[in-house]
């Protein structure tokens, strides 16, 4: 193990230092840690994003919402709204 990895020699002047591959492999290992980290402090970031997109669009129609019941003549559209025009829905056009 210990000859490869230096790729030491036997005879002590000529030893060798260490092999271009050893750094490459602890640079490989050492970003693939620094990926997982930044990987998981921002996914607890992205919780929060994941929250605001998923619950914001029903927030805004239950604004939406409450506007239109407090607007003069709601009663009208409600009505308009749930109650089928069964002579338009007879005809058979697409």
């Amino acid at each position: 193990m210990k000859r490869p990895l230096i790729s030491q020699k036997k005879n002590v002047a000529r030893s060798g230092g260490p092999r271009r591959s050893f750094f490459l492999l602890v640079w490989a290992k050492r970003s693939a840690w620094e990926m997982c980290g930044v990987f998981l402090t921002s996914a607890s970031r992205m919780e929060v994003v994941v929250y605001f997109t998923a619950l914001f669009p029903y927030v805004c129609l239950f604004v939406l919402l409450i506007r239109g019941v407090t607007l003069p003549g709601y009663q009208k559209g409600i009505v308009f709204f749930f109650r089928p025009k069964w002579e338009s829905l007879m005809i058979p056009k697409w």
